[in-house]
């Protein structure tokens, strides 16, 4: 079961001049973008006087120390070009010099100045050290291209092929009193750069216990305290110390963090615990002791007063001493994971989110609820799937725990043990017009749920061309459109199959992740591109026909106006009439170019899932959307059968609870038939009309919910 588990997660993620023209920060008003992510884990500390400045995996928060206020920056209302800071340095002019995956940046408190590739001497976008020596150089340590110097004027490159360091993924730098350079390069050691000559120290040259170097602080005394995956390094430039739990009194020989106080001493950050060390005797604390949140320390700051800042994964603890206070550093309640699985909109316009690893949130846009295996009867915290019906039942797919619904008070959960689900692998889930669920899975089939009968389909005992169905879409008859992992697309009306592969069709991939049905059109999503079909007709989009980003697609939405919102591996595309747009990490407020789900809300905003948090990018005019009116399909249709398909469907959407009323009239005006009259629940619904003694000819169909009637023509073949 692991070794299925570990595959199959693998592929379920498969399912991410000198300086940039200045840029002010853009205020949310002036942004038509949000960014939610999950900032618990604290990556870099930097300490100006007044406010502590906080580099998270969900953005930057500046922190006030005398009121507790907090304001956070991230991509979608600042110029902070990624939301994944590893390291903040201030420069003489209090400047905060931010390293980020996706490059570095100056901030003066108005103005953001980004350095990357294109418009400086950056080699790499990917920025994890930074170190000013004395004559204010700064020091960059890339991941994977080496050390940069820049003095202001000059970019210097020193590589790890040409140069002493001893590996390309520096991750530590810190100079001494006498201006050498010590570089710590994860996997390679230690090395020494007097700005002509290089010393490398490795685990084959000297006593250094490995070479996976995470932090580098140096003392009053010039010793290197050096923090390693298997314990703390001190070098005094002729001896070497090892300190290990073995030796000594630290907690754990994973070091993420050390910082050195005015007495000299020396604090130390671990994944359990942090240890307080004089050279004399340890003091540890954790979280059965103290005030932290967690146990894996991964940055430390001391401040003037001698306060001690703990970064965590769980956020930043300050310690004076005696006393603990905590402080959250999420700009949302999104539970730790960020990569964003599934996205669900109910009829009150709350989003369900499913992260990957941490559980189902609901967000009203005020307020976040989170739900996990923890706090809640939810089975597993890889959450898949999400589907809510008419009656705000949520649906939950987990990755190997089964399916739950959840009606926002009591749980029930549905496995193979105790019901018809043939597999607990749970990929997608979509509500048909009977409130029927139709639950795919990673190996079992398709299963249709009406609340007391189960009903699977499979390879042996049907139509399905795989047992791996990763997503589903219901049209407007009721017939069932599914995409599988290996075996194209199944068509199924609830009596008939029809499969289409690369081999019988224009299909372009046989793994299809994403379908979704605009009227009578059938869009869809594979690892080979986009295709449109209508039942006919095919019509192929990819990176060398189209506005295409990607060829692999993840997630498809229709929007506003019949805007098409495709997600893929490269960026989000929106395709319409006026052609293609794509929204990237370059030109837009995305946190990830991994686009992993998508949701438009009942305001016409779109809810966008990454490998990195959410993003929202809001309708210019959000005018609540709470009705909308399909055109019927097919269309034209017979009313006798002799010609065309006999009967028509017509489809519509209630964001709240209304009375409706659904009419058929002719060209003078005449009520021809009233096909409903009642009140509906908030959801889609479809209406079928079979007329019987109708002539051929023209029809409108008016839809009148409360005071607002909108309506569509028809044509009724002979």
């Amino acid at each position: 079961m692991n070794g299925k588990m570990d595959f199959a997660s693998k592929i379920f993620r498969l399912l991410l001049l000198l300086c940039l023209l200045p840029a002010a920060g853009a205020s949310p008003q002036d942004s038509p973008w949000l960014n939610y992510t999950n900032g618990d884990a604290v990556n870099a500390l930097a300490d100006d006087g007044a406010f502590l400045w906080i580099g998270t995996n969900g953005g930057l928060l500046q922190f006030n120390k005398a009121t507790g206020e907090k304001i956070f920056y991230n991509k979608s209302n600042s110029g902070l070009p990624s939301n994944r800071v590893f390291v903040i340095a201030l420069d003489d002019s209090a400047n905060k010099l931010i390293a980020t995956i996706n490059g570095l940046v100056k901030f003066n408190g108005t103005m953001w100045t980004v350095y990357d590739t294109s418009n400086s001497g950056l080699p790499r976008l990917d920025v994890r050290a930074i170190a000013f020596d004395q004559a204010r150089s700064m020091w960059l340590g890339t991941w994977g291209s080496g050390l940069v110097q820049f003095d202001g004027v000059n970019w210097t490159t020193y590589k790890y092929a040409v140069s002493g360091l001893t590996g390309s993924q520096v991750s530590a730098i810190a100079v001494d009193s006498t201006g050498n350079k010590w570089i710590g390069a994860w996997g390679g050691g230690v090395a020494r750069f007097d700005g002509s000559d290089w010393m490398m120290y490795d685990s084959k040259n000297s006593p250094l216990p490995n070479g996976n170097i995470r932090a580098i602080a140096i003392d009053r005394d010039d010793n290197k305290w050096i923090a390693t995956t298997a314990g703390v390094v001190k070098f005094n430039g002729t001896n070497w110390t090892i300190y290990t739990t073995a030796n000594s009194g630290l907690p754990d020989n994973n070091i993420n963090a050390i910082a050195i106080d005015h007495n000299q001493t020396k604090w130390i950050g671990t994944n359990n615990g942090l240890a307080k060390f004089d050279e004399a005797q340890w003091t540890v604390y954790n979280t059965a002791n103290s005030g932290l949140p967690t146990n894996v320390i991964t940055a430390i700051l001391i401040d003037a007063t001698g306060n001690q800042y703990i970064g965590t994964a769980r956020g930043l603890a300050q310690f004076d001493g005696v006393s603990w206070k905590k402080t959250t550093t999420s700009n949302s309640g999104l539970p730790d994971g960020d990569y964003i699985s599934a996205i669900a909109v109910d009829n009150k316009n709350q989003k369900w989110i499913g992260v990957w690893g941490g559980g189902l949130a609901r967000f009203d846009d005020t307020n976040w609820t989170i739900y996990d295996s923890s706090n809640s009867a939810l089975p597993d915290n890889a959450v898949s799937a999400i589907a809510v019906d008419d009656s705000l039942n949520k649906w939950i797919g987990t990755w190997g725990r089964g399916l739950a619904r959840f009606d926002s008070t009591n749980w029930k959960i549905y496995d193979t043990a105790n019901s018809g689900l043939p597999d607990n692998f749970v990929l997608s889930i979509a509500v048909d017009q009977r409130g029927a669920k139709w639950i795919g899975t990673w190996s079992g089939g398709l299963t249709h749920f009406d609340g007391a009968r189960w009903t699977v389909y499979n390879t042996a005992n049907s139509g399905l061309p795989s047992n791996a169905v990763l997503t589903i879409a219901i049209d407007s008859t009721g017939s069932k459109w599914l995409g599988t992992w290996g075996g194209g697309l199944a068509h199924f009306d609830g009596a008939n199959w029809t499969a289409y592969n690369t081999s019988n069709s224009k299909l372009p991939s046989d793994y299809v992740r994403a379908i979704v049905i605009e009227d009578s059109l059938a869009w869809i999503g594979t690892s080979a591109g986009l295709a449109d079909f209508d039942g006919v007709n095919w019509n192929v989009y990819n990176r060398t026909n189209s506005g295409m980003p990607a060829n692999s697609v993840y997630a498809l939405a229709v929007g506003h106006n019949r805007k098409k919102w495709i997600g893929t591996s490269r960026g989000l595309a929106r395709f319409d009439t006026t052609g293609w747009k794509l929204f990237d990490i370059r030109n837009s407020s995305l946190p990830t170019n991994d686009v992993t789900a998508l949701a438009i809300d009942g305001y016409g905003h779109r809810w966008i899932g990454t490998r990195d948090g959410l993003a929202v990018f809001q309708h210019r005019d959000p005018v609540p959307i709470y009705y909308f009116l399909s055109q019927n399909y097919p269309n034209p249709f017979s009313a006798r059968g002799n010609l065309g398909a006999t009967g028509t469907n017509i489809n519509f959407r209630l964001l709240t609870p209304d009375a409706v009323t659904l009419k058929v009239f002719d060209l003078l005006g005449r009520e021809i038939a009233t096909l409903l009259q009642a009140t509906l629940f908030a959801g889609e619904h479809t209406v079928r009309w079979q007329p019987d003694g109708v002539a051929s000819g023209i029809y409108f169909y008016r839809l009148q919910v409360g005071n607002v009637v909108m309506t569509k023509k028809m044509v009724v073949l002979p």
